[in-house]
């Protein structure tokens, strides 16, 4: 029978002491940390600004930090990512073109010490629609400034636009509103049919990035009145200074007659010397007289209009028919002085021939001059007039014309603006 050893008690309690103490070391490796990740997907418009913020990219870890990287992009260059806060932002707004990519896909790795996930991102791209019409328009020669010519036709599916003049054909000619669209005349001297026939502009229609090219063209022509006749009449001795008795053409025109002599522009007088011709004025005018007292240039009557003879309408005699001075409205060519064309129907009636003019007062058959005129000769003749400064054309035929001072009627239809 075996006897307790207090010697062996000790020795076994002392080996279950160190047996328990290394079983409880610390040098155990840490479990891993958790990285959870989920993929992200947006839709946006084309083209965003470089810098817009496209959401935050949905990582978690139980424990440490996370650490965004962009691994792969389908259009290199088109992300930025945030390497602590996973913020994913446009780099490249331009990469963002629907035309180009309808959408653009991305992986970004994140990390927390040695464990990595990888977040798959795809940004689908929305296009902007932006729909131009080319502007084009036939306007009347020399408008004035300001004048506003159309609004220029464009059309976005979302957002607003806005207006920028990229070129033009004549510089200076167009001014665009930024916001309305609104295109009118910049510099009226430019709309001149002699120097140009046709304008052309690009304006450039944007919203945000997205941009347009809108041709604009503009055609000229010539100002030619063909409206509704009207019938001017200034009685035999009435007060020609009132504005009843004096047909008020334009701006730079007012026909009438005094109590003898031709038409006139009155207007012209009263700008050039701020008061009415007198008779010596007249006279000199129309006949290169030197009895005036005022100095200016004669210029054969209706001072800053001229004449044509447009048919043979009203002709009595077989002179008509061989003269090829007829004029047309909107070429200046064969349009002359009123002295001029009152001598050229004189001549013709006298069936004489009339092969020019000599100057403003004066016409030739080719061989001789002649300066005369029958005034009353002018009844029934279909003219043409050009008021030259405004670059205005119409019809103007004689109904009456009273002879001396006890009979200065004058009566006339003329064809007026549209």
């Amino acid at each position: 029978m075996s006897t307790f050893s207090w010697r062996s008690f000790a020795f076994l309690c002392i080996f279950g002491f160190v047996v328990v103490a290394m079983g409880c070391r610390d040098d155990d490796p840490a479990p891993a940390p958790v990285v959870d990740v989920a993929d992200f997907e947006v839709a946006i418009d084309e083209l965003p600004e470089s810098g817009t913020v496209l959401g935050t990219l949905d990582a978690t870890t139980d424990k440490g930090t996370l650490a965004f990287q962009l691994l792969s992009e389908s259009v290199i260059g088109s992300f930025a990512v945030n390497a602590t806060t996973g913020s994913l932002t446009v780099l490249d707004g331009t990469k963002f073109d629907f035309s180009k990519n309808t959408a653009i896909t991305a992986v970004v790795v994140v990390k927390n010490d040695n464990v990595e996930s990888k977040i798959n991102v795809k940004v689908n791209i929305q296009k902007i629609a932006l729909d131009v019409t080319p502007f084009e328009i036939t306007i009347d020669e020399n408008p004035k400034a300001e004048t506003a010519l159309g609004t220029l036709k464009a059309t976005t599916s979302k957002g607003t636009l806005s207006y920028t003049l990229q070129s033009e054909s004549v510089t200076g000619a167009f001014a665009v509103n930024s916001t309305t669209g609104v295109l009118s005349v910049l510099n009226s001297s430019l709309f001149d049919f002699e120097k140009n026939e046709t304008l052309t502009a690009v304006i450039t229609v944007s919203n945000g990035k997205k941009q347009a090219a809108l041709n604009v063209k503009v055609n000229l022509q010539k100002i030619i009145w063909t409206g509704e006749d009207l019938v001017f009449t200034k009685a035999s001795g009435a007060d020609w200074t009132q504005a009843e008795n004096y047909d008020k053409i334009s701006d730079k025109v007012i026909f009438t007659r005094q109590t003898s002599g031709p038409i006139y522009n009155y207007q012209w007088w009263l700008d050039t010397f701020d008061g009415d011709a007198t008779f010596d004025d007249l006279n000199d005018d129309f006949w290169d007289g030197t009895s005036s007292t005022r100095e200016f240039t004669r210029q054969g009557g209706t001072n800053g209009v001229r004449w044509a003879i447009l048919d043979d309408t009203g002709s009595s005699t077989d002179a008509w028919s061989e003269f090829n001075l007829y004029g047309t409205l909107g070429d200046p060519a064969h349009f002359y002085s009123f002295h001029n064309i009152a001598s050229m129907i004189t001549q013709l009636e006298q069936n004489s021939a009339v092969t020019g003019a000599v100057d403003n007062f004066s016409v030739t058959d080719g061989v001789n001059e002649s300066s005369g005129t029958d005034m009353p000769g002018l009844v029934g003749k279909k003219l043409g007039v050009w008021l030259v400064e405004e670059d205005i054309y119409f019809t103007l035929t004689f109904n009456t014309w009273g002879s001396g001072k006890s009979n200065n009627t004058i009566s006339y239809t003329r064809s007026t603006k549209d």
